[in-house]
């Protein structure tokens, strides 16, 4: 028996199949299985190769072979997200639910710039005037953090206790000299 590979149905549906004779869709490709091969290839003038999507569901820019959902494979790969109105977002999710945000806007009132957050919440934010707030939405100096703040080997772990608000450094701190003698120079 022959297998039909591209089936055209212009009476009822007008659905157009390939590797397949009952489309679902204006335009239905069926790959070879469920594994890495070929489902979906384009290709500029010259047959380099542009965009593939395998049957397992990867799709590849610039690759044959992605080996990932989305694999793009560039000499210098830029994602360009640009909305019509409103604000540009990109969600990171984990086990269904949003893990990670970054966004132009604002995430919780975080104030119009560039933030990263979680949970709904802002985390950092960087404003239009380049200032970097760190557990508030709106900094108004170059470096804003709210609540604690530890520097030095001791607090990067956790092994030693922190203000609850504040700034705690380990070793010598310098205000006008880069090399202070003391606890405080």
């Amino acid at each position: 028996s022959s297998k039909k590979l591209f089936s055209v149905f212009p009476s009822g549906t007008g659905n157009v199949g390939i590797g397949t004779v009952s489309p679902l869709a204006r335009t239905h490709l069926v790959g070879a299985g469920t594994g890495t091969g070929l489902t979906f290839l384009t290709a500029d003038s010259s047959n380099n190769h542009r965009f593939a999507v395998l049957d397992n569901g990867n799709v590849g820019i610039g690759t044959t072979g992605p080996g990932y959902a989305m694999h793009i494979n560039t000499a210098s790969p830029t994602i360009r997200i640009q909305p019509t109105s409103g604000e540009a977002t990109l969600s990171l999710f984990k086990s269904g639910s949003v893990e990670w945000t970054i966004a132009t806007g604002s995430v919780s009132g975080a104030a119009t710039g560039l933030v990263i957050g979680n949970d709904g919440n802002a985390r950092v934010n960087i404003n239009n005037s380049g200032n970097v707030g760190i557990g508030t939405a709106q900094p108004t100096s170059l470096f804003a953090v709210n609540g604690a703040a530890a520097i030095g080997d001791a607090y990067a772990d956790g092994a030693a206790t922190t203000p609850s608000n504040g700034l705690i450094v380990q070793g010598n701190v310098g205000i006008g000299t880069s090399t202070p003698g003391a606890t405080l120079q």
